[in-house]
């Protein structure tokens, strides 16, 4: 509530002056060599300690200096007396450069600072002992020699007999030939579907989205708008989205791809079995005889883009519930 969150704002803004004493005590200073000041914090502590051994080797036995950093608002204190100490710093930390750039500017002297932003660790990719390593100027570790062996890529796919590749092969056949159409994914195994050789979608953002940016695409003009979204991402977050449709009048086809589990995370159970989807869409306000119920397998592979083909045009929301069992999932039931 906005008069709460206003007390309480002002509660944190008076509490802010602890919690920065607090990081202060828990930051763990250590002051040793002056050429080099190492910053950490979480897993990259880690990686330096791994290397910080032969770091000292190679410079006579003495160590960096060293200040690990736990907690937010960061303690500037311990920071300010550790750049006193040294020639230069080095951040390690994970992701984004947070505390590389936090630290700017609370030096009473310029100090070089290292880390993400200078490209002595590199701004993408995750944070290794290796990586970790090459910013402290050590060379590479020696390692056991491999041969040199060329591997084929393989992209991911679905898997043999996927119901996924069934159902998307109806909708691509549906669409061909269509100057104008629009098909957004959710994320799941079907987003397989944006890659060679089915390149039958072009979006996808996160859990629910399909059926928003279709929507919206159908709401500035496009033609034949469609989403193509699994029947748990569906119970997570596409209902919302039906009912805003629904209550629009959108132009909009849906595609609830069915395999009755969770597939793309492990075979997880769904919250709700399959065939109470036709009463819940109903209930969500889609027409009832734009509710269709379609076997996603080959030999129904004519009937399904048929149906898929009537219902993208039809002036309003139709959906259309593409049904077959997960074969990971089928192979799991029968081990057990």
């Amino acid at each position: 509530m906005p008069a709460m969150a206003r007390k309480r704002w002002k509660l944190l803004l008076e509490k802010n002056p602890q919690f920065r004493a607090d990081a202060e005590e828990a930051a763990v200073l250590a002051l040793r060599d002056k050429s080099l000041g190492v910053i950490t914090c979480g897993l990259g502590l880690r990686y330096y300690l791994e290397n910080e051994d032969d770091w000292a080797s190679a410079h006579g036995g003495a160590r960096p200096s060293h200040l690990h950093i736990g907690r937010y608002p960061l303690g500037f204190e311990k920071i300010r007396r550790l750049a006193a100490h040294v020639d230069k710093l080095l951040v390690i930390e994970e992701g984004y450069p947070f505390i590389e750039r936090e630290i700017n500017g609370v030096f009473s002297a310029p100090l070089p600072v290292e880390g993400r932003l200078s490209g002595a660790i590199p701004l993408d990719g995750e944070l290794s002992a290796d990586s970790v390593r090459d910013a402290l100027g050590l060379a590479p570790r020696d390692t056991l020699p491999a041969p040199a062996i060329r591997i084929a890529q393989r992209p991911p796919q679905f898997c043999q007999g996927c119901p996924h590749a069934d159902s998307i092969s109806a909708l691509s056949e549906a669409l061909k030939g269509e100057a104008e159409f629009f098909a957004a994914s959710d994320i799941g195994c079907y987003t397989l579907s944006a890659l060679p050789p089915w390149n039958a979608v072009e979006s996808c953002v996160d859990m629910g989205a399909s059926i928003g940016m279709a929507r919206g695409a159908s709401c500035v003009g496009q033609k034949k708008s469609v989403a193509v979204i699994g029947d748990s991402t569906f119970y997570h977050s596409g209902m919302t989205n039906i009912v805003d449709a629904v209550a629009h009048r959108t132009s909009l086809t849906v595609l609830i791809l069915d395999n009755s589990t969770t597939g793309m995370t492990g075979a997880q159970p769904t919250i709700s079995p399959g065939s109470r989807l036709p009463a819940l869409l109903e209930g969500l306000g889609v027409e009832r005889e734009h509710i269709r119920l379609l076997e996603a397998h080959r030999k129904n592979h004519e009937t399904n883009v048929a149906a898929i083909r009537e219902e993208l045009y039809y002036e309003g929301v139709s959906v259309l519930v593409l049904k077959r069992e997960c074969l990971e999932h089928l192979k799991k039931a029968r081990r057990s």
